[in-house]
């Protein structure tokens, strides 16, 4: 598995978000993605972030479930919420044109937000990522 599904299932917010600012493929996984991971363990952002950061919701694991099948089995009814309607928290991917930038000014907007406490962040990141890498590297 990738760094990023371990991530999506047991690390932090900020995390996930430094990984995929960093170019993890969202969509990578030897049987599931990360958005299959983060739709197990019941983590309504992640699953937000992924899907900010192109996430596929209709890929399928190896027994054929979408992340909304996972979430569903394990009663995540945030997640539910959140992947019945991915859309919603998907970026616009064309943002050249003046009438859809209007239209999707506020979606802009919540991609832009701040995630967490930004102080955090690297202090999360120096004594976390490298359990991470490790752990990784083990498996």
């Amino acid at each position: 598995q990738t760094l990023l599904n371990w991530a999506s299932a047991f690390g932090t917010q900020e995390m996930v978000e430094f990984l995929c600012e960093r170019g993890a493929d969202v969509n990578r996984g030897q049987r599931s993605s990360s958005l299959h991971y983060a739709a197990c363990f019941g983590r309504p952002q992640v699953a937000k972030t992924l899907l900010r950061h192109g996430a596929n919701p209709d890929l399928r694991d190896e027994d054929g479930k979408t992340p909304l099948d996972k979430a569903r089995e394990r009663g995540h009814s945030e997640v539910v919420a959140i992947l019945q309607s991915p859309g919603d928290w998907m970026c616009p991917v064309n943002k050249g044109d003046d009438k859809k930038k209007k239209d999707t000014n506020k979606d802009e907007e919540e991609c832009n937000e701040p995630k967490g406490d930004p102080e955090m962040a690297p202090i999360y990141l120096k004594r976390l990522l490298p359990v991470f890498a490790q752990t990784f590297q083990q498996t």
